[in-house]
């Protein structure tokens, strides 16, 4: 889709880049947003009946979220695909991680 946008109107380098970063975050973000969801209802189901704890709220939960991902962050080795199709696929990648840990945590959250 990006590429049809460049082609069409003539867009130079910086312009894609620019593009690309806002559309990397208008998908991001919400991605982000969902992750802090799947883990403030994971927490609910498993760690607030199992230990008396607070639950948490989405926001809360998307700090926690971010806070593990920073520690533990892992560099994967570069190779020569393009970093667009890598990024978007990072993306997609994690919206089916917690998705499937959302639906996974409500079938075992079932039998708790």
């Amino acid at each position: 889709m990006l590429a049809l946008l460049t082609d069409a109107f003539s867009i130079t380098r910086t312009t894609r880049c620019v593009m690309f970063v806002i559309l990397y975050l208008l998908v991001s973000i919400p991605v982000i947003v969902f992750d802090g969801f799947v883990l403030s209802k994971l927490w609910g189901w498993f760690v607030v009946t199992q230990f008396d704890l607070p639950s948490l709220g989405v926001a809360q939960a998307v700090g926690i979220s971010l806070i593990v991902s920073l520690l533990t962050y892992q560099i994967k080795n570069k190779s020569d695909e393009d970093s667009k199709p890598r990024a978007v696929r990072s993306v997609i990648e994690s919206a089916a991680v917690a998705f499937t840990a959302l639906v996974y945590g409500w079938v075992v959250s079932q039998f708790v």
